[in-house]
């Protein structure tokens, strides 16, 4: 872990900030959701750390893992929390297929997957103490019969299988590790032995070389102001986890900044709260069930930044909709959504494991019909080369219109070429598979979505042949840092010898484009279009209601 020094002047800052922090921001007549009525959720801030720093301005109370009480009226600048002592956990690691909320549609999940030849059953989620996912009612995973010992054996049954059917890999703690976790303060000279987990209640506090954007083109480290307060989980790894416990309100109003820009027209903010807050709440407990926590504070989830973005624009946004979402009938309602589709939203089956949802069906992202290209993008290669090689009058195309400065940086990632050398390729896709292919020959598309985006590619090299199932894993084994999109053409220059020495990415948009395309909402703003209308263009069928 990089470690970085806190020295008087950074102490200074973060005081200021935290101090600041609780001066009110002005608000609409309107007003956030009562705290009374909206749920509290847990959100993972950083895993699997050796040493977590933080700082908390006033006092504070440290309570252990059941609630007992350790100290209470600490004061101090900077503290830290480590590992002190190790129990070792019992862990298997298993594949599941979905997480569904009835018996009924388990057993639907179940005949699926019979029908592929594979044996599965079916798990009662069971829910953690600082998880909000235990008030939502019962969820149930579909996991197949195999059980593997390791994390990287259970990967590498989940490529095989990922030509017939995509399966998520998870951690399955049979018993928890525990031990102690000893926070100190340097400037106090205390420290406190607090058994398998602590909790940091006050009202805002800052942590310390928080990791951003892992495994993509921004990827840095931050020091972070959060709301609520901070709870210290011991994982598997025997490490540190921390966790945000923050309303959901407030919540939202770390994600909104976070995820677009503060200074983009106000509609297009308010259907990015409102999208956000949908997101939360249909997929809450889904992805880190084994964790400890409902959500984590990254792209896997969500970026979440806590107070260190929040400004009038986006808190005004989170306030005008505070507790909308978006359903359709009559259930909550998937809001995915990405930076730019580059023209052509994309259908949730193609990128995600899981029925097609009759909301996130990709569309044409113009004033003309959804299905305006049909499934030309899809099937007829000649169209998807004029298609990324020209600039269609979009929502999203930034390039040929006037826009205001914040919407300047969209421009490169409306259309865009990379080119890469063939060895560096090599390193890239072993890398991300764990395959070696030895010389690189070609990278063939096996199945596009309806966007155009690769679902399946087929990569030939000397020793073997490897095929990458899903978007997201096709743009992880062409870049170190993430591919912009999966909607690609894909040429390559060879030598006098025939082997390829280089390939030419040319590309359209930025994210697996499913769902409301940022960029275009931003635009259709700028038009004049409202939240709901840019909410309901993107997503089919659904309607605004109240969530609490």
């Amino acid at each position: 872990m990089r470690m970085k020094a806190v020295g008087q002047g950074a102490v200074l800052f973060f005081l200021v900030v935290l101090q600041a922090c609780t001066a009110p921001v002005r608000r609409p007549d309107r007003g956030p959701a009562p705290a009374d009525t909206q749920p509290l959720i847990s959100v993972g801030l950083m895993q699997n750390q050796d040493v977590i720093r933080f700082m908390v301005s006033g006092r504070f109370s440290i309570f252990d893992a059941s609630g007992k009480f350790i100290a209470r009226g600490l004061k101090g600048y900077s503290w830290q929390a480590q590992v002190l002592e190790r129990r070792e956990a019992a862990v298997e690691y298993r594949l599941r297929y979905a997480t569904v909320s009835s018996p009924g549609e388990a057993e639907k999940k179940l005949y699926e997957l019979s029908r592929l030849g594979l044996r599965a059953e079916v798990r009662p989620r069971r829910q953690e103490k600082v998880s909000f996912a235990s008030n939502r009612g019962q969820a149930y995973d579909v996991v197949l019969w195999e059980i593997f010992s390791t994390q990287k054996a259970a990967e590498k049954r989940s490529r095989e299988l990922s030509p017939r059917v995509h399966v998520h890999v998870f951690e399955r703690v049979l018993k928890p590790a525990g031990g102690a976790i000893l926070i100190s303060s340097q400037e106090t000279r205390k420290t406190f032995r607090v058994p398998d987990g602590a909790r940091i209640v006050t009202e805002r506090f800052a942590l310390f070389d928080v990791p951003v954007g892992e495994g993509y083109h921004w990827e840095n480290r931050e020091d972070r102001v959060y709301r609520g307060s901070l709870v210290f989980l011991i994982t598997s790894s025997k490490k540190l986890t921390a966790v945000n416990l923050v309303p959901l309100e407030d919540y939202i109003r770390g994600v909104v900044p976070s995820e677009m820009r503060y200074d983009f027209p106000l509609e297009a903010l308010k259907a990015q709260a409102i999208a956000a807050r949908g997101q939360v709440l249909a997929r809450l407990g889904e992805k880190h069930a084994g964790d400890g926590f409902d959500i984590c504070a990254t792209v896997h989830c969500q970026v979440y930044s806590g107070l260190s973005r929040e400004t009038e624009s986006t808190n005004r946004a989170v306030d005008e909709t505070a507790a909308l979402v978006m359903r359709v009938n009559g259930e909550l309602a998937e809001m995915a959504y990405s930076g730019n589709c580059g023209g052509h939203t994309e259908n949730n089956e193609a990128v995600w494991n899981g029925a097609p949802k009759s909301h996130l069906r990709g569309r044409f992202d113009g004033r003309g019909a959804a299905d305006l290209i049909g499934t030309a993008l899809q099937d007829d290669q000649q169209v998807l080369r004029r298609w990324v090689n020209t600039r269609p009058k979009l929502f999203c195309n930034t390039v040929d219109r006037d826009v205001p400065d914040a919407l300047g940086y969209t421009r490169k990632y409306f259309r865009w070429q990379q080119t890469v050398s063939r060895t560096e390729l090599e390193k890239y896709i072993e890398q991300a598979t764990g395959e070696r292919i030895g010389t690189l020959y070609d990278l063939i598309p096996l199945e596009r979505g309806v966007s155009g985006r690769i679902s399946s590619l087929k990569i030939v090299g000397s020793a073997g042949t490897v095929i990458v199932e899903r978007e997201l894993n096709v743009r992880k084994a062409l870049s170190p840092t993430t591919l912009y999109s999966a909607c690609i053409i894909i040429d390559k220059e060879t030598g006098a010898d025939g082997i390829p020495q280089r390939f030419i990415f040319t590309g359209a948009g930025w994210g697996h484009g499913v769902g409301m395309c940022q960029t275009g909402a931003a635009v259709m703003a700028l038009e004049g279009y409202t939240s709901t209308e840019i909410l309901q263009h993107y997503y089919r069928g659904v309607e605004l209601s109240k969530a609490y």
